[in-house]
């Protein structure tokens, strides 16, 4: 997968994560943050997208 379809894939699993934690689901921050590392985002780059997408969904 090259690096531009990666950082869509992830931007885009991180949005639909922080709308599923906007609208009170039973997915926590913990979570969903331990989901995107399995998908192989490192370790520096979770915390990151998913204070930028809970942003945009306030």
């Amino acid at each position: 997968m090259s690096e531009l379809a990666r950082a869509v894939y992830f931007a885009r699993l991180t949005s639909v994560l922080a709308v599923l934690e906007a609208h009170r689901s039973e997915l926590h921050e913990d979570e969903s943050l331990a989901l995107l590392e399995l998908q192989g985002l490192d370790k520096m780059h979770p915390r990151m997208l998913w204070v930028a997408a809970l942003a945009c969904h306030e």
